[in-house]
């Protein structure tokens, strides 16, 4: 698990199910992207989001929301796909651009200043890119990386 923000962390499936590290860290709120949880003290949203499938407009809304909402509610919030690689880093890049007001390659690199292998897929990441109106080609923000 990857601390984002002290409000967001990124995580994988296996962090999760494992109580303590969600205790450890004082994760109040999932946002599952790969399997739910099923965490009964710990409100959480499912959404499947899976690589390689664009993600439905009405489907990143619900999950930025949740993130708005427990952040603001002064929970921190860990967003967790199967890896925490591609899918979750994505989730966390559109939660800091609408809730930091940011735009989505500054909101990417925040995400990567902590998070070095984060990695959107470029079926996600154009996603994102027409969600937000925003044109950032996805094999310029690979080339960064390998940088």
């Amino acid at each position: 698990m990857i601390e984002i923000r002290p409000w967001l962390y990124v995580g994988k499936y296996t962090d999760t199910i494992n109580e303590t590290i969600l205790t450890n860290h004082g994760i109040g709120a999932l946002l599952e992207l790969h399997e739910p949880a099923r965490q009964e003290r710990i409100p959480s949203l499912f959404l499947p989001f899976r690589d390689g499938e664009p993600v439905k407009p009405a489907s990143l809304e619900r999950g930025i929301a949740f993130v708005q909402e427990h952040s603001g509610a002064g929970r921190r919030v860990m967003v967790a796909c199967s890896a925490g690689i591609s899918r979750s880093p994505m989730m966390a890049t559109a939660s800091i651009k609408v809730i930091e007001n940011r735009s989505l390659h500054d909101a990417l690199n925040e995400v990567r200043a902590k998070h070095p292998r984060a990695m959107p897929d470029h079926i996600h990441w154009e996603g994102l890119c027409a969600y937000f109106d925003e044109s950032i080609p996805f094999w310029d923000i690979w080339r960064e990386m390998k940088d």
